[in-house]
């Protein structure tokens, strides 16, 4: 009988705290890694960028790497404005909605502008091509 080839969908969550300034865009400086994709790769489904103190203006900046050991390249910028967060009114947040696929030995990374802390979460999904007969 000959094999099938289905997919398998499984949960990955990268979590990360940004929170050393980097202003550079060439990938060079402090970044950190937020997701490594499964074997047969990922689907992002969103991003979730938290601050965790009174931000003033700056840029969160994603980078990917394409493979391990290989230099990252900017993949987006987020501009963060000055936001005081208090008793009543909750910390600067936003929710990057939209797919994208990473590729199996790629990684998602990012960089804050300036020197406050930052947690980034990443739901998505990692698939896996696997023969069934």
């Amino acid at each position: 009988m000959p094999l099938n080839t289905n997919q398998q969908w499984y949960p990955n969550i990268g979590i990360g705290i940004v929170n050393h300034g980097n202003s550079k865009l060439d990938g060079s400086g402090s970044i950190v890694d937020i997701l490594v994709p499964g074997h047969d790769g990922t689907l992002v489904n969103s991003i979730t960028i938290k601050a965790q103190a009174v931000v003033s203006q700056g840029m969160i900046r994603f980078f990917i790497q394409p493979k391990i050991g290989t230099p990252y390249t900017i993949f987006r910028e987020v501009i963060v404005p000055p936001y005081s967060q208090s008793d009543v009114l909750p910390s600067f947040t936003v929710i990057l909605k939209g797919g994208f696929y990473l590729p199996a030995g790629s990684t998602l990374a990012a960089s804050t502008q300036n020197s406050e802390p930052f947690v980034i979460t990443v739901d998505a999904l990692d698939f896996e091509n696997c023969p069934c007969s």
